[in-house]
């Protein structure tokens, strides 16, 4: 976790958290975002993942309590690099 108890969410996961804590459900933010349900499930599996939290309902409160760091600026977003796990090719 980052310092401060921030956690850093992508552009993408912040959109499926928002929808979550408005409390739509997976077929619905697929349909609204216009992904598919699977990769909406990914999407909340990591944002629990993230959080540390057990459940959606958990994910939402994190959200309202304010325990996202703010949103990455584009310059900051591109500086990332993908993880490169060994053994693997790029």
């Amino acid at each position: 976790m980052p310092p401060g108890g921030s956690v850093y969410l992508t552009p993408r996961e912040r959109q499926v958290l928002e929808l979550l804590s408005e409390g739509y459900q997976n077929k619905l933010i697929a349909d609204r975002m216009a992904l598919s349900e699977h990769t909406v499930k990914v999407h909340v599996h990591n944002l629990i993942t993230k959080l540390r939290v057990t459940n959606r309902t958990q994910a939402a409160a994190a959200l309202r309590a304010g325990k996202l760091a703010p949103p990455l600026s584009v310059r900051e977003r591109r500086s990332f690099r993908p993880l490169q796990l060994e053994g693997r090719p790029s």
